[in-house]
């Protein structure tokens, strides 16, 4: 089992972090799926960020890795999207 945390330094105009869990070794064959939501100012999110969005986007069934990547552009706008692996 391998878990990693991280985020580069903040900046103000771009800012990329990603974290995750795995719960199995890694798999060439694995599928990925993406599921993301997007807020601006803060204030307001948009969007579905779920485990079971990000799945069946890919039709994944047996999930061996979660992940979370947190993008934030242009001072006002965050997207945190959940990342799937598995099969």
């Amino acid at each position: 089992m391998t878990a990693q945390y991280g985020n580069p330094a903040n900046t103000v105009f771009f800012n990329k972090g990603t974290n995750g869990f795995s719960a199995s070794e890694f798999n060439p064959k694995d599928r990925v799926g993406e599921a993301c939501v997007t807020n601006f100012f803060a204030l307001i999110a948009i969007g579905d960020g779920s485990v079971e969005k990000a799945a069946s986007r890919s039709g994944i069934t047996k999930i061996s890795s979660i992940d979370h990547e947190t993008k934030f552009n242009y001072l006002v706008i965050q997207d945190v999207c959940t990342i799937v692996r598995g099969q």
